[in-house]
């Protein structure tokens, strides 16, 4: 696709038309949360190259989308991450990583090319295990205030320190995702719980563990969910499945 000098490539439509842009007079589309923007385009990509990049981050939904924006070059990925993907997509492109660490670490005979994101009512990822469907509810172990912090961190790449709970994003976890519903079709559920900013220290969270047995008893028993794992993705190989 060839532009005119000074234009901005049309936008494939996503959510709804934006406004007509004052300097190249083109209508483009953007996210309802304004984080696409027609001057970021002009400045960072153009032509069939806006393409490639456009559609590689804004289209992660399965592990050999996620290989194909891991295959971009470095500065590439952190100008796609920043300035055209979406918090949503974000979420999704870290539970995959996630995801393919855990069945990495379990050896869970999951089809990795049948694995992909899902959308609500259906839990976050569905996939096939020894030709079966299977689905798997992620939830990221984090304390709050550490989660803005790292937040931050990122947006300012300023390094800040401060206090985080080891216990009370494990309890408030468990509890969110017990009050949930999904549609799964009647195939089978598992929980996934995972540590990706927060390191957990094991003394406490093995306490913590122990506390909560007649919960997950509860869970397992008369929840949704056939399984449930916790997978600590600063250590590869480190996986508790919970038992009642």
């Amino acid at each position: 696709m060839i532009c005119a000098p000074g234009r901005v490539p049309d936008v494939p439509q996503r959510h709804h038309r934006g406004p007509r842009h004052a300097n190249c007079g083109v209508v483009y589309s953007y996210d309802p949360e304004g984080r696409i923007h027609a001057d970021n385009y002009r400045r960072h990509v153009s032509g069939t190259r806006f393409y490639e990049i456009y559609e590689r981050v804004m289209q992660i939904r399965n592990l050999s989308d996620l290989d194909a924006y891991d295959a971009l070059p470095i500065r590439e990925r952190q100008r796609a991450r920043d300035e055209l993907m979406s918090s949503d997509n974000r979420k999704r492109m870290q539970e995959l990583r996630a995801f393919r660490g855990f069945i990495d670490a379990t050896g869970l005979p999951v089809d990795r090319a049948t694995v992909a994101c899902l959308d609500p009512p259906y839990p976050d990822i569905g996939c096939r295990i020894d030709s079966s469907p299977y689905f798997f509810e992620l939830g990221e172990i984090t304390d709050e205030g550490l989660a803005r912090r790292v937040s931050e961190s990122l947006k300012t790449g300023k390094v800040t320190v401060g206090w985080h709970s080891q216990t009370a994003p494990l309890t408030s976890i468990l509890a969110s995702k017990a009050q949930k519903a999904y549609e799964t079709d009647g195939a089978p559920l598992g929980l996934l719980l995972y540590y990706w900013k927060q390191a957990p220290s094991d003394p406490l969270v093995q306490k913590v563990l122990s506390e909560l047995r007649p919960v997950v008893g509860q869970m397992l028993s008369s929840g949704p969910f056939s399984r449930i794992w916790v997978y600590d993705h600063h250590r590869a190989g480190m996986v508790r499945e919970l038992q009642p």
